[in-house]
């Protein structure tokens, strides 16, 4: 899928070994080699020319195009070079003689890492915290072995990630003057780091050794019960949990905060995809790929905007008993169907087991926002689909809502007077637009909402993608509405 006027990359991205950046740096390359007709080199459907004799006859045919062909080659060369970190182009470049050959061996070298180990040690990295219990020097070790473990694994991280990202992000409030110190001043090597963290632990606490010496074994640790809160999108959705008096969004296995609100289904097994890896094949599987439930959920197959929008849909949808809409899909060599709340069930299902790697513990419990204007209908069928995916919905609340809180808890700080607050939430297929006055305390009042169910980025895609379409039906006197592929799954 060619990416219209694409904008040039001022800093391109250095991919390492990191098995959840390649899947970014992979999808940002092909576009550039689609755009720039290089592609065909890529993939080796457009092989190397034979080498031709430079006569005065052919110059200005095959001997021309083969030159054409050595420039390309050339572009995508330098692209790899320049997108490449030193270690990985020591690694995936060594006796390649072509762009091809580079790409094979990268390919040949993410399929060798470990995805299953790389991932749990991610999860175990971040879950590292540093409580009174454990000595400093404890914490920075067992930081540091996940740190190793994961570079042995191939997928290093980088040193200001380490540091920022893992130890000082796990430090307790006491420890933030000198956490603050280390983000503004150079600490030339680990050791200097620890021994910088070792005394602050002893200014803070100098009877942590004496203390630990009398207290008596602590007893058997009981799993914890959490909470989550589910931002249930159109396009994307995200998961966060209450830690530490902050709100901590959980990255998901691919090691975004975001995940594809994307269900897809195979033609040929029992298996399905949700979330990053449903959205990352969606070009080749259209017709299975499912999005934009959130559309759908709750609403009748007659509503105007299920018709407007079944028109605009890749994959089939049709009427069901009761005016249900019901859609189709190819599961496993056999036609299928399956109700909104069926895929939004998957797709929260998936922010459930997100939070229970990263937390380490069973969830059960869940908050799950949806739209202010949101009906009833729509709100059962979200809570339904909650308690299908295994959770216990505590509370369906509006997205505006949730946005105030956290606006409140992050903002009072100071505050002499009430203030009031307009929260304008556009997103992939609603709005929400609520003004609120929130109070020295941080408790709100909705003073006025507005709002549309059926607004948002994916309308705006489709009304440049029918712009597109008419211009190109102008211009060319070819009609592509039909063609789900040219018009991006």
């Amino acid at each position: 899928m060619a990416v219209e006027n694409m904008p040039p990359l001022p800093v391109p991205i250095k991919l390492t070994s990191d098995i959840y950046n390649y899947q970014q740096w992979k999808y940002v390359s092909l576009s550039y080699f689609d755009y720039h007709n290089l592609s065909g080199i890529i993939h080796g459907t457009e092989p190397q020319p034979p080498l031709l004799q430079s006569t005065f006859s052919n110059w200005s045919g095959r001997h021309q195009k083969g030159l054409s062909w050595f420039n390309r080659e050339q572009k995508a060369l330098n692209w790899l070079k320049a997108t490449l970190s030193e270690s990985l182009q020591q690694i995936v470049m060594a006796g390649a003689d072509s762009s091809r050959k580079v790409w094979l061996n990268l390919e040949d070298h993410f399929a060798h890492l470990s995805h299953a180990r790389i991932y749990q040690l991610k999860s175990d990295l971040h879950k590292v915290k540093k409580d009174p219990t454990i000595p400093m020097a404890e914490y920075l070790e067992k930081i540091k072995q996940l740190a190793t473990d994961l570079a042995a694994a191939g997928a290093p991280v980088e040193s200001q990630d380490l540091l920022h990202v893992h130890i000082l992000a796990g430090l307790p409030e006491q420890y933030n003057p000198v956490g603050t110190w280390i983000k503004h001043n150079t600490v030339s090597s680990w050791d200097d780091l620890c021994e910088l963290l070792l005394k602050e632990e002893m200014r803070l606490d100098p009877q942590r050794t004496l203390r630990l010496r009398h207290t008596s074994p602590p007893s058997p640790p009981q799993e914890e019960e959490y909470a989550i809160g589910i931002d249930l999108g159109t396009t994307y959705s995200r998961v966060a949990v209450w830690q530490k008096d902050h709100v901590e969004i959980i990255h998901n296995d691919h090691g975004n905060r975001k995940t594809a609100s994307y269900v897809a289904f195979t033609e040929t097994d029992e298996t399905h995809l949700v979330g990053d890896a449903a959205f990352n094949q969606v070009v080749r599987n259209t017709a299975n790929s499912i999005f934009d439930t959130k559309r759908l959920i709750g609403r009748r197959f007659s509503d105007a905007s299920v018709q407007s929008d079944v028109k605009l849909w890749p994959f089939k949808v049709i009427e069901g008993p009761g005016d249900k809409p019901m859609i189709v899909v190819t599961h496993n060599g056999q036609e299928k169907q399956c109700s909104a709340e069926d895929i939004t069930s998957m797709v929260l299902e998936k922010m459930r087991k997100i939070s229970e790697t990263y937390l380490g513990s069973t969830v059960k419990n869940a908050v799950i926002t949806v739209p202010a204007y949101f009906n009833d209908s729509q709100r059962r069928a979200t809570k339904d689909a909650g308690i299908s995916a295994g959770l216990n919905v505590l509370r369906i609340m509006n997205e505006p809502s949730a946005a105030a809180i956290d606006y409140g808890l992050n903002k009072k700080a100071g505050w002499s007077s009430p203030r009031n607050v307009m929260i304008f939430d556009l997103g992939g297929g609603t709005l929400d637009v609520s003004l609120l006055t929130i109070s020295t305390s941080g408790d709100f009042q909705v003073k006025a909402t507005a709002g549309d169910t059926h607004l948002g980025g994916q309308d705006f895609d489709s009304r440049l993608v029918n712009y597109c379409v008419e211009e190109f039906k102008r211009k060319h006197k070819l009609d592509v509405s039909g063609n789900e592929r040219a018009l991006g799954g």
